[in-house]
């Protein structure tokens, strides 16, 4: 039987110094990284240290087995020598697997202080929309912390609003990566528009100040699952395999394309901005304090998950809702609320693709 032990070896971060209490509430995040990811996600968090729209992590440890050795997938794994190379968990034909090929998997856990449930629970259309505006100051977070998210999905209501401090864009944070990127627009310019960045947050604090329903230093939801991120610095510039990360429904289009077609694809930022519109629908068909739902929409939430197809036409769906009175009395109260802003978010991102792939991408 192979162990990960003299593979990896088993490890403990700790954040705040302590576990849990007995009774005590949190979250706790389960995941299974490979040999050469196993210290990524306590990396990333280490980096954040609780940053606005991120977990507050307490302790991220790898479970062990009573011997003391790391608990794995080795066990269902062949060993160097096993001629018998079939028994694996991979869906890999024994005929075509050589030894060794396998790929080790160690099991991980992440223990955070705040108790979260899925966006599926918001239980308003505003509750929403903050909770996913929350979720997307995270993703700068760990980006001005140097890490791509790369796996957008799992944005998490708090169920009760976390203290953090208050959200802050640093433009050396967000140029450094990008300068040497740019090819077609100088470094004054990327200035400029960080700039433009810092006053659309200081709009969107002040108007929700105002509003009375969402104050400057209060977290009212997380973007987790960094076992998939990658540094930001040299991202572009150097090699990929283009490895797809991330789950197929809430992949940016470009990215579930390349997936269902066998394909390389090489993430960007904008993939992660799609996939927080994606996670948005999913949302809001899956919302559990709506009254009722059209068989539509159970028809749409099939959708999401069957094909890249089947999802884009669901935009077309809401973009009948959000225009067609009859449509949106026909919907559940839920979706005739957020028809609109999904309809024009749906449009904004088509626009900012095209400025992507002609002033950014290779």
């Amino acid at each position: 039987m192979n162990t990960l032990d003299s593979e990896i070896g088993s490890h403990t971060w700790e954040f705040s110094g302590v576990g849990p209490k007995r009774g005590e509430k949190c979250t706790i995040k389960l995941s299974n990284p490979s040999k050469a990811k196993y210290t990524l996600e306590a990396d990333v968090y280490t980096a954040c240290r609780g940053a606005f729209g991120t977990p507050s992590t307490r302790l991220v440890f790898e479970a062990l087995t009573k011997d003391g050795s790391t608990l794995s997938n080795a066990i269902f794994l062949p060993s160097p020598n096993d001629t018998q190379k079939s028994a694996n968990l991979l869906g890999v034909k024994g005929d075509t697997l050589e030894a060794g090929a396998a790929e080790l998997r160690s099991f991980c856990m992440i223990i955070c202080d705040d108790e979260a449930q899925s966006l599926e629970y918001c239980d308003t259309p505003w509750d929403l929309s903050v909770c996913l505006l929350h979720g997307m100051l995270g993703w700068l977070s760990y980006y001005q912390a140097g890490y791509l998210h790369l796996s957008i999905g799992n944005v998490l209501k708090l169920k009760k609003p976390a203290s953090r401090d208050a959200f802050m864009v640093s433009t050396d944070k967000i140029l450094a990566p990008l300068t040497a990127l740019a090819k077609t627009k100088s470094y004054k310019d990327l200035q400029t528009r960080t700039d433009k960045l810092k006053s659309q947050i200081k709009t969107i604090r002040d108007w929700g100040a105002n509003k009375g329903s969402v104050k400057d230093q209060e977290c009212q939801a997380i973007l987790t699952d960094c076992d998939m991120a990658a540094k930001v610095t040299g991202y572009f510039s150097k090699g990929h395999d283009g490895s797809i990360s991330g789950t197929p429904a809430f992949m940016s289009t470009a990215a579930r394309m390349a997936f269902e077609g066998g394909r390389a694809y090489v993430q960007s930022p904008i993939d992660d901005m799609e996939s927080f519109y994606w996670t948005a629908v999913w949302a809001t068909l899956n919302n559990t304090k709506s009254l009722s739902t059209s068989d539509k929409e159970e028809d749409w939430k099939r959708w999401l998950a069957t094909s890249n197809s089947d999802r884009r036409a669901v935009t077309q769906e809401i973009k009948q809702v959000a225009f067609s009175n009859k449509s949106r009395r026909e919907c559940s109260p839920f979706l005739a609320v957020m028809a609109p802003m999904l309809q024009k978010w749906w449009e904004l991102l088509e626009k900012t693709k095209f400025q992507w792939e002609n002033e950014w991408a290779d």
